[in-house]
């Protein structure tokens, strides 16, 4: 990415990484992530909170890559597809309120 009309929606670039933000809603989930990773993350080899949380879901993705298409990277969706906007698809087997 070569200039800032290219820049993702709520990203900033830090060296040559881009960095998109997520933010997590329920306060029980935030705060057995962060206590886990201040717990046993350096014991595990992560460096940071951003490092567990990242090394999290790119496991969790290259599961469902094998899964689900193949051992391959997915490819982009058409633009429409993107979610917008607040809240979050219901995980299977937790009740929707």
């Amino acid at each position: 990415m070569s200039d800032d009309s290219e820049t993702p929606p709520a990203a900033k670039k830090t060296r040559d990484k881009w960095r998109i933000q997520a933010w997590i809603y329920d306060e029980t989930e935030d705060s057995r992530i962060r206590n886990c990773e201040a717990a046993v993350g350096r014991l595990e080899g992560y460096a940071d909170l951003s490092d567990f949380i990242v090394q999290s879901v790119m496991k969790e993705v290259t599961r469902l890559e094998k899964k689900r298409n193949g051992g391959r990277p997915f490819p982009p969706p058409p633009e429409s597809v993107h979610r917008r906007g607040r809240g979050r698809a219901p995980r299977p087997g937790k009740a929707v309120e």
